[in-house]
Order: structure tokens, then sequence, then C-alpha cells
């Protein structure tokens, strides 16, 4: 499937699992008080680029502590992916969400620091565009 193919799926097709996924976790988010910024492709999708994705990336202040608060509830959607301790799985769907740190790197060699997110919120808060370029950009070169 193109990326094009996978978008016009989208937008003829209403809600996906992976938005049923960043709104149920920016629900438990914004329960215990976390804000949260949605990065990467989910983000590139929101800002109306197509782009094929298959998992969630979520930005938050402490990784380790959103973790803990997505997984907490045992009837809830969301479980601990074994052995990799920065990752839940969205269990009605399968669909993985990947937890970012605020104002660190993706990797060694990156420069442009996850931004901060500010604000708890109940619906998914998308990266502005410019910081995502920018993400983007630091990413590939």
């Amino acid at each position: 499937m193109t990326d094009r193919e996978a978008y016009l799926l989208r937008e003829n097709t209403g809600t996906t699992g992976l938005e049923l996924t960043a709104r149920a976790a920016a629900e438990v988010l914004a329960h215990f008080d976390i804000p949260h910024l949605i990065v990467d492709g989910l983000a590139v999708q929101e800002h109306g680029y197509p782009r094929l994705t298959l998992d969630v990336d979520i930005v938050v202040p402490d990784v380790l502590e959103a973790v803990e608060f997505l997984t907490a509830d045992l009837s809830g959607p969301f479980a601990r992916v074994p052995g990799v301790a920065d990752r839940v799985v969205d269990q009605r769907n399968q669909v993985k969400i990947d937890l970012l740190p605020a104002g660190k790197v993706l990797r060694h060699g990156c420069r442009v620091p996850f931004p901060e997110p500010k604000v708890p919120a109940d619906k998914p808060q998308i990266i502005r565009i410019e910081d995502l370029i920018s993400l983007k950009l630091d990413m590939s070169s």
C-alpha cells in the first residue's frame, strides 16, 4: 500500500485504530495530570500529509511514570510490552504506543530535543508543524 492509498483509506473510513488508541491514551494521561504531545507519523497525518504509520508516538515529561499510569488499570486497554520499558500496547487493536522523553533527543547525534508538553488534555495534542519539521530534519541528518 502506498502512502497515498493509506491516506485515502484513512480519510474514507473515519477514525482509525491509531486515532482510537491516541484518544484513549490522552484520556488516561489527562486523568493523571500528565501533559502530552503526539509526534511522528500520526502527527504528520494530522497536519494533512500522507504517511503510513503503525504506531502512536507520544512525548511526555516522564516516560516511566506515563507507562505506569497507562497500564495501572488491569481492565483498561493498555498493557506493558515485555522487555521494552518505554512502550505499551492497546490490547483492543494491538496498536503500540512509544513514549518519548520531553526535553531529550531521540538518539546520539540528534540535536533537536522533543518539545515539552505544557498542559494536560483529554484529547490528543498534536505537535506544531514547525516543531515536527525540525524533529524530522534532525532525525534524518
